[in-house]
């Protein structure tokens, strides 16, 4: 993983975590254990299964955020959802993304 200021970080954590929160972005990810080509977990490894972001902005005197958008990857690692806090949602299984 490269941070934002160019350098390079290797972290193996498994949970969620805060990758970017300040005043105006929120950035959270979900790093899961990681697994190998005969899908068995990995010993060491973690890999991202969900992220989860917004902006805030200013219009005048109110601050306000943008949609929540959450990304996940199902629990059997074979498609995608992407939802809204507005009630959007899609999916993709993981063969229709080639």
């Amino acid at each position: 993983m490269q941070t934002l200021d160019g350098h390079q970080f290797t972290f193996n954590g498994q949970g969620e975590f805060w990758m970017v929160k300040s005043e105006t972005f929120e950035l959270q990810a979900r790093l899961v254990r990681a697994w190998n080509a005969l899908n068995e977990p990995s010993v060491t490894g973690t890999v991202f299964g969900a992220a989860a972001g917004r902006a805030w902005y200013t219009e005048g005197n109110t601050t306000a955020s943008s949609s929540r958008v959450h990304v996940a990857m199902s629990a059997d690692r074979t498609s995608t959802r992407l939802a809204t806090d507005s009630g959007n949602v899609h999916s993709r299984r993981s063969d229709e993304l080639n």
